[in-house]
């Protein structure tokens, strides 16, 4: 029974019959939220997603860092994913259509490590076979998971027990980083779409669509100003999203902020979305009467 999903919440269970235990895998996809650092549990990773753009640069550099008070070893690997309406990664194996993986162009060194308390070290992502790539963009998720330790008999974690049968429930962590390799011309355009206010005991939560139009992944923050009568602009909401090829658009629900003297109802929202790559430029902008 093999079932494998992303959302950064999402448990799969894998029964092993043999042994009579269930371990719980943990697995939390970073969606590139952030240029900088990124730390999960005690691993601080740095950056937290690698884009190269055309041959030139052939060599990304991954930055580790154990924060903890033990030693650790992580695995690295890549895996491929689809992303949903929603936003939430999906494993697959083959690509979708339309779609590009950017494993098969990338090799890393080196795909274990170990780290003391404190200790640092790097990963190197070179490009290769380039003669092989064609006009487009590829991508790829570099999956960095901890390896279990294992213990002694006497310090085994707690065990339930469920109709007769001895369960240990285990909990091993893991990040992903997107590679995305671009060549070639590619572009994209975005759009705002079917936009609405509901309201969930008097706050105002947003409804939008946002489309994604090309051959290239979007990655960009969605921002929400209210404007009232008198012309005052007061941010009420802020959020990254991002949108991978080919996925078309991703539907997003924001609940609204109401700072003193913002009235849930009244006035008018701008919406703005802006490319987090290259000069920030406005990639789409709306407006919406409350």
């Amino acid at each position: 029974m093999k079932s494998i999903k992303q959302d950064g919440k999402k448990l799969d269970k894998i029964i092993n019959m043999k042994t009579c235990q269930i371990p719980l895998f943990l697995l939390l996809v970073v969606l590139s939220t952030s240029f900088g650092a990124f730390a999960q549990g005690d691993l601080l990773v740095y950056p937290t997603r690698l884009v190269f753009n055309g041959t030139q640069e052939r060599v990304k550099i991954l930055n580790f860092r154990n924060q903890g008070q033990d030693s650790a070893t992580y695995k690295l690997s890549y895996i491929q994913n689809r992303m949903t309406e929603k936003g939430r990664l999906e494993i697959i194996e083959t690509p979708d259509e339309g779609q590009l993986f950017a494993s098969p162009f990338l090799r890393f060194y080196p795909r274990s490590i170990t780290l003391a308390p404190g200790e640092t070290q790097t990963v190197k992502i070179q490009l290769s076979r380039t003669n092989k790539l064609e006009s487009g963009e590829y991508r790829s998720h570099l999956y960095i998971r901890a390896e279990e330790k294992t213990k002694a008999l006497k310090e085994k974690g707690p065990v339930e027990k469920a109709q007769g049968i001895s369960i240990q429930l285990k909990a091993i962590y893991g990040i992903s980083i997107p590679n995305i390799i671009r060549i070639g011309d590619t572009k994209v355009e975005t759009e705002l779409k079917d936009i609405f206010v509901t309201y969930d005991k008097a706050i105002p939560v947003l409804s939008l669509k946002v489309t994604r139009d090309g051959n290239q992944s979007v990655n960009g923050i969605l921002e929400v100003a209210h404007i009232n009568p008198h012309g005052i602009k007061t941010s009420v909401g802020k959020q990254t999203v991002i949108i991978y090829s080919p996925l078309g658009f991703q539907n997003i629900t924001m609940k609204l902020k109401t700072p003193e003297g913002i009235k849930p109802k009244g006035g008018r929202l701008v919406i703005t979305f802006t490319d987090r790559e290259g000069k920030k430029k406005l990639l789409a902008t709306e407006s919406f009467d409350m």
